[in-house]
């Protein structure tokens, strides 16, 4: 994850900037000791932030995650100001910057399922459709 306080559950992974960086270390070195590549997936989770998370849930509209009976398994998101958007797309350098430093070859930015970026990449459409057997935007 790329930010502490957007996270889907406890125990959530994130590589910010005060992150300490030697588990990185040893994650990256173990899974290329034989040879292989190794690529962290970096995310945030936008309005998929499990309602009884602390933190902040954030969306590129107010509008929340639309599971029926189920919605309120998801906190209500906040509508992104610029300066957060900003914040946000720093946060992901930041990651991906940090993240190779601790020895990772790439990174691979996770935007669909519903996180932050695969709504932001649909121009703002922020309602989720499942009565077709996928995500859509109106």
């Amino acid at each position: 994850m790329v930010h502490a306080e957007a996270l889907t559950g406890p125990g959530g992974v994130v590589l910010d900037a005060s992150a300490l960086l030697d588990p990185f270390v040893a994650w990256a070195r173990a899974a290329k000791s034989g040879g292989a590549a190794v690529w962290m997936q970096i995310n945030h989770p936008g309005r998929q932030v499990p309602s009884g998370l602390p933190g902040v849930v954030w969306g590129p509209t107010d509008r929340g995650v639309d599971l029926g009976r189920h919605s309120g398994r998801f906190g209500r998101p906040t509508a992104m100001t610029p300066g957060q958007i900003a914040t946000t797309v720093g946060r992901f350098a930041t990651t991906a910057r940090r993240a190779a430093e601790a020895g990772f070859d790439g990174v691979e930015i996770h935007a669909a399922h519903g996180y932050l970026l695969s709504h932001a990449r649909r121009g703002g459409a922020a309602a989720v459709r499942f009565d077709r057997g996928f995500a859509a935007a109106p």
